[in-house]
């Protein structure tokens, strides 16, 4: 028999009340962007309805709270989109109200109101934070009409997994909008924290001149050698670096800078131990005292690193190159790369080793690298890692001297493989090390000839080895360019945190082609001086803005930073 039914009247709500008091609400959820909304995804959206006197507070990737006042949860979210066309207007009016009232206050007396001026925003859902700010994914929708907040600091930095300054190396300051974000409660900037583990996962700068490259490279070689003692390594190519480093740093009259200074835990100062590497030919005749000069020994480079070292040779020549400098080894002649490329001129080497054409190939390449005298310099020495690798010291290789692509790109493949070389074994692990390699499309180019494509690919091919072991054993590459689309789109492809500073259009365009962009295209092309767009997969859950302090090392007071 059924169960007769009975009239029961609907009690009245009680708003379950945010767990916290600090924050403004400033509108509220009207619909879904789509059904089924799968939030820790990434991927979906809600549309919320503001009023326009909130609109100067709002930026694309201000975060905010959702308030879900039946369930009592809490959903982290950026903004994505501002007037959204997502939602029609007849959808629109069943939400429109005379005036803005929060939330709490209509669901208690029941009033509706009608909203004259108001803006559409989407925003994008990722998280739910409960009471204790802990994270983590849910497959829920918040209720139309859950309130939105500008949440409270605490909560920005849980919606952004922003670490704590004892968890790494401050990078910059936290933005919203155009604004650095500043935190009223503490009275401080918040700062973009990098995690220090995740310092070894390496990292790209890009930018074009004068927008702040050099700026946030410096910090990385200050604090690295500071907070971390590591060991710094900069292959400089436009003396940007040499320069400075002992030098009191020049200090900015702003307190606007010197708060960023203090809030990021940045102490400016002069870099402890410097060391200048310059490769020459022969031993200047008025040396410098503070320079080291050195050489690369022929007699130092194993048979199969060779194919390093001289571009344009074919891939026969790759093959058959390193037993020929085996049976030259065993002689007892010097050696030296000129004495090796008269005794294979003299030697008749078995057809079974190489035919006549492969070697006469051969030769005509050792003459170009013997004429670029990259070898065997006049009383010089070479130098080994335990010159580059001690706790604190910067290293800087100056190479503007170097005009030769193929000499430049030598010697900085020898630097790069004998420092990983040593530091890719366990019991070499400390100092942590960074190689920061400026304006690397000039090492690594894109556009190249074909005789020179396998030789770029070599490299390439060897510096992913490096970037995929070195994260075990302490070892950072750190690359700058100033000209992405220059920059073979393999190096792209072996980084984890990619700093982006202003672009051009043409190469926004070119990044587009190799890399999905996490953000707007235009953002990167309106990107102010010393503002960064930053996207480091596991440090944050969001690509992040950041505003990049002066440097705390000594700076040209120029533009082109």
């Amino acid at each position: 028999m059924p169960i007769p039914l009975k009239y029961v009247e609907e009690p009245s709500i009680e708003p379950n009340l945010p767990p916290w008091n600090s924050s403004q609400e400033i509108g509220y959820v009207v619909a879904t962007a789509k059904e089924g909304v799968k939030i820790g995804e990434g991927s979906d959206s809600i549309i919320c309805l503001v009023p326009a006197k909130y609109r100067k507070g709002l930026k694309i990737g201000t975060p905010l709270i959702i308030w879900d006042y039946l369930e009592g949860e809490m959903f982290g979210s950026i903004v994505s989109e501002i007037s959204c066309p997502d939602i029609t207007r007849d959808q629109l009016e069943i939400f429109l109200y005379e005036k803005f009232t929060p939330t709490q206050e209509l669901i208690a007396s029941n009033k509706i109101d009608f909203l004259e001026q108001a803006i559409l925003i989407k925003a994008k859902l990722f998280c739910t934070i409960n009471q204790f700010g802990e994270k983590g994914p849910v497959d829920y929708s918040p209720h139309p009409r859950s309130s939105v907040f500008y949440p409270p600091i605490v909560l920005v930095k849980k919606i952004f997994g922003l670490p704590s300054l004892e968890e790494g190396i401050a990078y910059g300051v936290l933005m919203l909008g155009r604004k650095p974000f500043f935190d009223k409660e503490t009275g401080s900037f918040v700062p973009y924290v990098m995690r220090s583990h995740l310092l070894f996962t390496h990292e790209m700068v890009i930018g074009t001149t004068g927008k702040g490259k050099t700026a946030k490279c410096k910090n990385d070689v200050k604090q690295f050698a500071d907070k971390i003692a590591g060991s710094v390594i900069i292959l400089d190519k436009h003396g940007e670096y040499e320069k400075g480093l002992l030098e009191e740093p020049i200090f900015p009259k702003s307190d606007f800078e010197k708060k960023i200074w203090k809030d990021c835990g940045m102490i400016p100062g002069t870099v402890e131990d410097l060391k200048i590497l310059r490769h020459e030919t022969e031993l200047p005749e008025d040396p410098d005292p503070q320079i080291t000069y050195f050489t690369i020994n022929f007699s130092d480079i194993k048979p199969h690193q060779l194919q390093y070292y001289l571009p344009n040779l074919s891939p026969q020549g790759y093959v058959v190159l390193p037993n020929l400098v085996k049976m030259f080894r065993t002689s007892r002649l010097k050696q030296t790369l000129a004495t090796f490329y008269h005794w294979l001129k003299k030697t008749k080497i078995p057809e079974n080793l190489a035919d006549q054409r492969t070697i006469s190939a051969i030769l005509r390449r050792l003459v170009l690298t013997i004429e670029q005298k990259l070898f065997d310099g006049k009383n010089l020495s070479s130098i080994g890692p335990k010159d580059l690798l001690k706790p604190k010291r910067v290293t800087v290789l100056p190479l503007h001297h170097i005009l030769d692509i193929d000499l430049l790109s030598s010697i900085a493949f020898y630097i790069i493989d004998m420092v990983s070389r040593w530091k890719l074994k366990p019991q070499n692990i400390e100092p942590p090390t960074i190689i920061l390699i400026d304006e690397a499309h000039n090492y690594f180019p894109k556009f190249t000839s074909e005789e020179r494509k396998d030789y770029v690919n070599r490299l390439v091919s060897r510096a992913r080895i490096i970037c995929r072991e070195g994260r075990k054993f302490k070892l950072r590459l750190q690359f700058a360019t100033q000209r992405p689309e220059e920059l073979d789109p393999g190096v792209l492809g072996i980084v984890n945190t990619i700093t982006f500073f202003g672009c051009t259009p043409q190469q926004v365009t070119s990044l587009k082609k190799v890399i999905e962009l996490p953000f707007p295209p235009s953002q990167l092309v309106n990107l102010p001086m010393r503002n960064a767009l930053i996207y480091a997969r596991d440090n944050t859950e969001q690509p992040c803005k950041i505003f990049i302090p002066w440097p705390i090392v000594n700076h040209p007071t120029r533009s082109s930073s």
